[in-house]
């Protein structure tokens, strides 16, 4: 871990601060992998999620009302994911909430070709 002085604060300028926020953000980022009809996420600690995209009507309408994160912990929840969503739930949020992110917009691109587009 990083020590911090306060002196730190005074050496800050955007070009600075931009650079610790890439840093961070690659540091919690989720590479993606679509395969064999299912999409694989992988974590920064080496995890890999695999979900895939047959969801029926019933399941895209429990769906409703929910934020990305929520959505995704719902599939997983209903694809009996458990020890997947049990992982998500101690994870970053900023990690967990990529990886929906991913998650969905692979799922669109897949619905999106499907229909020609």
């Amino acid at each position: 871990m990083a020590t911090v002085k306060k002196t730190d604060f005074d050496k800050i300028d955007e070009a600075v601060e931009q650079a610790a926020i890439e840093e961070a953000a690659a540091a919690l980022d989720v590479k993606q992998l679509v395969k064999g009809g299912k999409f694989y996420g992988l974590m920064p600690d080496g995890r890999i999620i695999e979900v895939g995209f047959d969801l029926s009507l019933s399941d895209v309408d429990e769906l409703q009302g929910e934020d990305a994160l929520g959505q995704f912990k719902l599939i997983l929840a209903k694809l009996g994911k458990d020890d997947d969503l049990e992982y998500l739930q101690n994870v970053s949020m900023i990690t967990a909430s990529r990886l929906a992110e991913k998650y969905f917009r692979v799922f669109e691109r897949v619905t999106g070709a499907g229909l020609g587009e």
